[in-house]
């Protein structure tokens, strides 16, 4: 299933490449101040997500689609009362990353990380109206988008020309395969892949890995 599912990232990679239009790897930049030089346990680059102090103990990183049904579950049920209190506390710091799986997912995000907007309030209006623009037709999923962050067409549509964001965009879409992530969401935690606990409370568990407990 884990070969199937790189295939098909490498196919969905190689449809978005074309769409938007890049060719050569990106070289994206590294903000020191973000923690790092790439790495998922503290190197973050200058595009991610990121909310949280510096210094946090625990570094959450999601591998998420826009179009996934279970990540806007993660979004209302774990991330909203119990991960972003826990980054408010100082001991968290969350970064969402993309895996595409579809054109919709790579507009959303385009989006969500337009200059000027925020992103985690913009993940918050997307994921409430997610049901709008999961149809296969371009002009209702940019009026859905707009719509929801409240934009205008053209504001949208400087927002999808960005074609070095594009780029670094589908990139960590490769950085998820190469890490052997075969669904969505999928959570890093300090480097390691995490698995949401299904019969223990959330909030005790990463408290304890704040403390300093192992993965």
């Amino acid at each position: 299933m884990t070969g199937f599912f790189s295939r098909t990232i490498a196919g969905i990679v190689s449809c978005l490449t074309a769409l938007v239009g890049v060719t050569a790897a990106a070289q994206p930049s590294i903000d020191p101040s973000l923690g790092g030089d790439g790495g998922l346990t503290a190197g973050l680059w200058t595009e991610d997500a990121v909310i949280g102090a510096l210094d946090a103990p625990l570094v959450i990183v999601e591998y998420a689609s826009w179009t996934c049904p279970y990540c806007k579950h993660f979004h209302d049920r774990y991330l909203t009362p119990t991960i972003l209190p826990l980054v408010d506390e100082g001991l968290v710091r969350f970064v969402t990353r993309d895996l595409l799986r579809n054109w919709i997912d790579l507009r959303v995000s385009m989006a969500a990380r337009c200059d000027g907007v925020d992103f985690m309030d913009a993940s918050n209006r997307l994921y409430a109206v997610q049901s709008t623009y999961l149809v296969n037709d371009p002009d209702t999923v940019n009026r859905a988008i707009a719509d929801a962050l409240g934009m205008d067409a053209q504001t949208l549509s400087a927002c999808f020309d960005d074609r070095e964001k594009a780029q670094w965009i589908v990139e960590r879409t490769q950085e998820a395969g190469s890490l052997g992530v075969n669904a969505t969401p999928t959570l890093f935690v300090n480097g390691s892949r995490y698995m949401l606990p299904e019969d223990s409370d959330l909030e005790t568990e990463l408290r304890k890995l704040a403390a300093g407990t192992t993965l």
